[in-house]
C-alpha cells in the first residue's frame, strides 16, 4: 500500500500486517468465527484500513472490513449464492470496487461497490455468460482480477477444459478475448492479471 506497508492473508483465518517493508509482521486478530475460513485475497488502503476476502463455496465466502489495522473486523458481506464461490476482490480507487467470482447458473459473478465495501450489487450482464465446459476463475493470492486506475477498466482471466479468455470491462461493458493456450484442463488457464 506504499509508505512501508504491507498485508498479507491465507489460511485458517490468518491476517498478517507490516510497516516496515516486510522486515517484521505482526498477526492481526482474525474476524470472529473465522478460523476455518481462507482468506485468499486482501485489499488495502493503508495501514488502518483493509478489506479480506474469503473464498469458499456458499457462505464460507466473506468479506470483512477493519479501519483500525486489523484489530477489528466488521463482516461486510456474505455470498447470497449457496453454490457460488468467491475468487478475489480490486478497487480502482477508495470507493469503486469489483468482487469476482465463478460462474452461478452459467455466468461469472462479479458484485461491485461505490461505496468502499459497505454495499455490494450484481452485475447480471450477459456478456458474463462462461462456457459451458467447465470455465471458471482461479482463487490464488487474489490476482485473477486486476483494475486499471487510469483507465478505468476492470479485467479477469479464466480457465477450464475448452480453453482461456480474458473479460474487460470498460464504461460498465463487458467484452471477452479468446487466448490461444496450448495446454487445455480443469487447472489451466489463466492464474494471474
Amino acid at each position: 500500500t506504499g509508505q512501508g506497508v504491507a498485508w498479507a492473508s491465507g489460511a485458517s483465518g490468518t491476517v498478517l500486517r507490516s510497516e516496515d517493508n516486510g522486515y517484521m509482521w505482526q498477526q492481526c486478530k482474525a474476524p470472529a468465527d473465522s478460523g476455518r475460513l481462507d482468506f485468499r485475497g486482501i485489499w488495502a488502503w493503508g495501514a488502518d484500513r483493509a478489506i479480506i476476502l474469503s473464498s469458499g463455496e456458499g457462505d464460507a465466502s466473506r468479506l470483512y472490513k477493519t479501519m483500525d489495522g486489523g484489530a477489528h473486523w466488521r463482516l461486510l458481506f456474505t455470498n447470497p449464492d449457496a453454490t457460488g464461490f468467491w475468487d478475489a476482490i480490486a478497487f480502482l480507487n477508495d470507493k469503486d470496487g469489483v468482487l469476482l467470482g465463478d460462474p452461478v447458473n452459467g455466468k461469472f459473478v462479479i458484485f461491485r461497490t461505490r461505496d468502499a465495501g459497505e454495499h455490494w450489487s450484481r452485475d447480471d450482464s450477459a456478456e458474463l455468460a462462461a462456457d459451458p465446459g467447465g470455465e471458471g476463475a482461479f482463487a490464488a493470492s487474489n490476482s485473477a482480477l486486476a483494475a486499471s486506475v487510469a483507465a478505468g477498466e476492470v479485467y479477469f482471466g479464466t480457465g477450464g477444459a475448452d480453453g482461456s479468455r480474458i473479460f474487460r470491462s470498460h464504461a460498465g461493458h463487458w467484452s471477452t478475448f479468446r487466448l490461444p493456450w496450448l495446454h487445455r484442463g480443469e487447472t489451466a488457464g489463466v492464474f494471474s492479471v
